[in-house]
């Protein structure tokens, strides 16, 4: 591209606050996604310290700067959604504000509390403190002051002629008339004020201000009322010469020769004022001087770099490019106004649209932290797209907010666009409720924020999100768009169903691949189609007509298809992989799950240390409670992961591998496997047994059968045994008659993996025939 045309799309010019502001006829506009004033005392005292260090420099530096920043700008007037005949009424130029817009309304803030200050104590003056031009120099000074917050916007015979410098979409409008003009926004508000405070025809005390009564939480009001006040206790210190305990430059030091040769003020004191001053100042004529001096340091030597776009887009990629000190706003928040503007501002407040982005906003409020509430929108936006188009989403933020306002854009019609914000506030609803539930305690993440009905679809869900499996969101969210959260209707058995499914297919993948190995793409051709998938998953097609739903069964049907053509869609094919797989080394909550759905309703087969699955709901371990409960919390190796322990066969450490296969696993609570740990078979198959023990009497006895063969477990291990609950799961280990080797590994490894796949299994659907 050449330089002409780059020149076209962006301009970045230094300028002093006072050129900014002061420009004929220029407004700036906050657009309504930009957060509401929200600076506290703590970043203005910053400011005031930053402009009063570089005034203190001035004596010996006169042409001392400090920089306060970027402000970036968007000049299309299209963004205001202005119409006829309210667009007669606008300023000439009009600048949209990108970023910027805290600084610059403090800023504002700042100068008209200097222009109150100022007025009131010129009008005080006495002769020969306002003798030799010092009036004319005040008048003059305060001139410029006002046109930092107010510009005359269209000539009228009225002082609604005056425009505030600064208003917010959908609260504020200019306008040359009381019957068309409003300034409710916290800025623009707060600007009228004083310029109705300020009428000559009107008597013009101090100004005082005060929010409305009825300003609600979070608009703004209060925060700017907040730095009004501190603003006027900063500006009277800085009067008296002082700010959080420094001294402030000498009055005389402010006209010296050095300052005034520097061109610090609008133009040189007379020469009669200049040698009155220097001979002594008045402490009236001192305090007008400091905050003079203060106001003009920050309106003239304070420089701000303007960067001006000509399309809103560019503005957002200057802003990220450039790392401001600003906060970036999500892709949310500058979507919002699209969605504003297509139900019109007039019936949004009562529109679907309005309720879907309340809905939205409940999710993402959880957040208060900026960098929090772009992660939080993140985790929204990229499901999403895969829901929404079966496509990635970068996580860019400029690719996401190009991504949500170019696909509204382009839907057809009102109804097609409510139905997008309508399946983004249920993905919210999914993530809020669901998916990013607390953890530690079973989600609600049946529509409606319910539980599930399903107990086993429950503990799957679990043991998903514990996976961090968030390919899946998609997928899962769109059964759920389609539920009604009524137990056993015919939505909710498909939701369930999927729900089981995917954790069907998402673990024996992992487990026998001992990864990923790319099971996103896996989920990604379900949702889009192409191989093996003959109904996409998505909501719309890459032309935007929208998809069928499929069925269960038909995505049951693209999962066998998967592990068919990954040669894992029988029972013999999969256990063989899975039986000799490190499973714990390649994940510790795929080993959790399959030791779970493995011993669930296990009964122990005599003395063989293996299980069967013909309980009759005697160990319920398919639950989400049982998910978070501490009796199956760790995972403990029956014989130690390390060699070096003594009274094992050395064949299990032949292959490194086999002490982390899934026969030598059992699920324990933390307490009891510490206590296990990297001891004998002998010590550890007695005290598996005294775990496992029905009551205490068994527990005792099985304690004082270990002493006879001269093995003591010590008091804690005693106090564990006889004080916490049985452990079931622990009995067919120490039942175990043989000898726990590397050939029995192997074989409880086979038959742990064939009770996981019977289980799993189900939850796929009945396998298709060859």
């Amino acid at each position: 591209m050449a330089n002409t045309e780059i020149n076209k799309i962006f301009d970045a010019e230094p300028q002093s606050l006072s050129d900014f502001l002061g420009a004929n006829d220029q407004g700036c506009f906050i657009p309504s996604y930009q957060r509401t004033y929200a600076w506290r005392d703590e970043e203005v005292s910053r400011l005031f310290e930053d402009a009063i260090t570089g005034l203190s420099r001035l004596p010996t530096a006169p042409s001392s700067l400090r920089f306060l920043g970027t402000i970036i700008t968007v000049t299309d007037k299209s963004l205001l959604g202005i119409q006829e005949p309210m667009d007669q009424h606008l300023p000439e130029t009009v600048m949209t504000v990108i970023d910027g817009q805290q600084r610059l309304c403090t800023l504002i803030v700042v100068n008209i509390l200097l222009h109150d200050t100022i007025r009131r104590m010129a009008g005080e003056l006495d002769g020969p403190d306002a003798a030799d031009g010092f009036d004319q120099i005040l008048e003059d000074y305060l001139y410029d002051l006002v046109k930092t917050f107010q510009f005359v916007g269209r000539p009228a015979a009225t002082i609604w002629q005056n425009y505030p410098r600064v208003i917010r979409a959908e609260q504020d409008q200019w306008a040359r008339s009381q019957n068309n003009a409003r300034y409710e926004s916290p800025i623009a508000r707060l600007i009228w004020a004083y310029i109705a405070h300020t009428d000559p025809a009107k008597a013009q005390g101090p100004f005082e201000y005060a929010p409305p009564a009825n300003a609600e939480d979070g608009s703004g009001h209060q925060a700017l009322a907040t730095v009004v006040g501190h603003v006027k206790e900063a500006l009277e210190s800085i009067a008296g010469g002082m700010f959080e305990g420094r001294t402030l430059i000498d009055p005389v030091q402010l006209v010296s020769d050095e300052v005034q040769n520097g061109e610090f003020w609008i133009a040189k004191f007379p020469t009669a004022l200049t040698q009155r001053l220097s001979a002594g100042v008045s402490e009236p004529a001192a305090r007008l001087l400091r905050l003079m001096a203060f106001g003009r340091y920050l309106n003239t030597r304070m420089a701000i770099t303007v960067v001006t776009t000509a399309q809103e887009d560019y503005a957002f990629d200057i802003f990220e490019a450039l790392n401001t000190t600003g906060t970036p706003l999500t892709a949310f928040e500058t979507f919002r106004p699209k969605v504003i503007e297509t139900e019109g501002m007039l019936e949004y407040p009562n529109s679907p649209s309005a309720a879907h982005l309340k809905e939205i906003n409940a999710y993402l409020d959880r957040w208060t932290k900026a960098d929090d509430r772009q992660r939080a929108t993140s985790s929204l936006l990229i499901p999403f797209r895969l829901l929404d188009r079966g496509e990635r989403l970068e996580a860019r933020l400029a690719a996401q907010r190009t991504y949500l306002r170019s696909t509204y854009d382009n839907l057809p019609d009102l109804p097609a666009k409510r139905a997008f914000t309508s399946a983004l506030a249920t993905m919210a609803n999914f993530l809020r409720y669901g998916w990013q539930a607390d953890s530690g305690k079973p989600a609600n993440a049946s529509p409606g924020g319910k539980p599930l009905h399903d107990k086993e679809a429950a503990f799957c869900f679990e043991a998903m999100r514990a996976l961090r499996h968030d390919i899946t969101v998609g997928p899962i969210a769109r059964f759920y768009d389609a539920a009604d959260g009524v137990a056993n209707s015919a939505s909710t058995l498909q939701y369930e169903g999927a729900i089981k499914a995917m954790t069907a297919f998402s673990m024996m993948w992992r487990a026998a691949k001992g990864g990923t190995a790319n099971i996103d793409g896996r989920y990604r051709t379900l949702m889009s189609g192409g191989q093996d998938v003959a109904h996409p998953l998505a909501r719309r097609g890459a032309g935007g007509e929208a998809n069928v739903m499929p069925t269960l069964a038909q995505m049951q049907t693209a999962f066998w298809a998967m592990l068919k053509r990954a040669r894992l869609n029988t029972r013999d094919l999969w256990v063989a992989a899975v039986a000799q797989r490190p499973i714990y080394t390649d994940g510790v909550l795929v080993a959790r799950f399959l030791l779970l759905v493995a011993m669930h309703n296990s009964v122990t087969e005599g003395t063989t240390g293996l299980i069967t699955g013909d309980g009759r709901g005697n160990i319920d371990l398919l639950t989400s409670q049982e998910w978070f409960a501490t009796a199956t919390e760790s995972i403990e190796h029956v014989a130690p992961d390390s060699k070096e322990h003594a009274n094992w066969p050395a064949a299990i450490y032949d292959d490194s591998r086999l002490v982390h296969q899934l026969g030598n696993l059992l699920p324990l609570p933390k307490v009891e496997n510490n206590e296990a740990a990297d001891h004998s078979w002998q010590r550890k198959k007695i005290l598996l047994g005294i775990f496992a023990a029905e009551s205490k009497a068994v527990a005792q006895a099985g304690i004082e059968e270990a002493k006879k063969v001269g093995i003591t477990l010590g008091k804690k291990a005693e106090a564990i045994a006889l004080d916490n609950n049985t452990l079931p799961l622990a009995k067919s280990a120490s039942t175990f008659s043989g000898t726990w080797d590397a050939e029995f590994i192997a074989l409880r490894s086979k038959r742990l993996a064939e009770l996981a796949w019977n289980r799993m299994a189900t939850w796929l659907g009945p396998a298709p025939t060859p």
